[in-house]
């Protein structure tokens, strides 16, 4: 599933309006319309997007996207327990495993992105 489509699906599911989370967000209308329809967008665009939303919101979009990716169940404990992090404690679990990932080496196979 396209991000942004799952976007789009949440703004809709919440009655939320494009503009006002644009507004919120400090990015334009223009950007986030595109993004509603499938277009990609920069990180930062989207970590300011994800920033506006409210919990519940959030929730079912990060849902709704790993759901769509047959993600293990495993992995959605994961997910809903990361959603819960703050930007510091974000960092530091980025920071823990980029340590990991250096200190074990390159992995013997790439996972799929």
């Amino acid at each position: 599933m396209n991000f942004g489509l799952a976007f789009n699906e949440t703004i809709k599911k919440y009655g939320l309006k494009g503009s006002a989370i644009a507004a919120a967000a400090d990015v334009s209308a223009s950007m986030v319309s595109r993004f509603r329809s499938g277009k990609a967008i920069n990180t930062e665009s989207l970590e300011k997007l994800m920033a506006v939303l409210e919990a519940e919101p959030l929730r079912y979009l990060l849902t709704h996207v790993v759901n769509a990716m047959q993600i293990p169940q495993d992995s959605v404990a994961l997910a809903e327990l990361m959603s819960h992090l703050d930007n510091k404690e974000t960092a530091a679990l980025l920071f823990a495993l980029a340590e990991k990932v250096r200190q074990e080496g390159k992995p013997k196979s790439e996972p799929k992105v």
